[in-house]
């Protein structure tokens, strides 16, 4: 199965819940997460995807997880890709596509913006920590969804 977390690219929570996944779904690691190289090292990999679909391990029942920053053209974006699934002859029942949309606040939006900065970066980094604490609920429904479909 192919498991593609995707969102508007201007958050870090795609490649976070990424991390949490390819961790056997452990959502103890979300507190290590919360280090300043952690998040500057997700913030990396968070940019790479921009537009761009990244490959990043996988996970412990061998589906393939893959990053994707659509930005603000997720109409656009989501229908290609999967129309090269199709031409490739790949069911599209073993494509799982995680929106991380529903997240994006003004704490993400920030958060991400400021890390960009170097003279913010700290500022960037709790602005994401308290995101992170705010949205734990959510972050744990969009996982446990994600892992009941991935064990099948």
């Amino acid at each position: 199965m192919y498991v593609i977390y995707h969102g508007t690219g201007r958050i870090i929570i795609g490649s976070i819940l990424s991390k949490i996944h390819l961790n056997s779904f452990d959502i103890n690691i979300l507190d290590s997460i919360k280090t300043k190289d952690a998040l500057c090292s997700l913030h990396k990999i968070e940019r790479q995807a921009i537009g761009r679909l990244v490959f990043l391990g996988r996970d412990q029942h061998e589906n393939e997880v893959f990053l994707l920053n659509t930005i603000a053209a997720e109409t656009i974006i989501i229908p290609a890709l999967l129309s090269v699934f199709d031409i490739h002859g790949i069911d599209k029942k073993e494509i799982l596509l995680v929106d991380t949309g529903s997240m994006s606040d003004i704490f993400y939006y920030l958060g991400s913006l400021f890390m960009g900065i170097s003279l913010l970066n700290s500022y960037g980094v709790n602005l994401i920590k308290f995101a992170i604490n705010r949205h734990r609920g959510k972050i744990l429904n969009i996982l446990d969804t994600t892992k009941a479909k991935t064990e099948k």
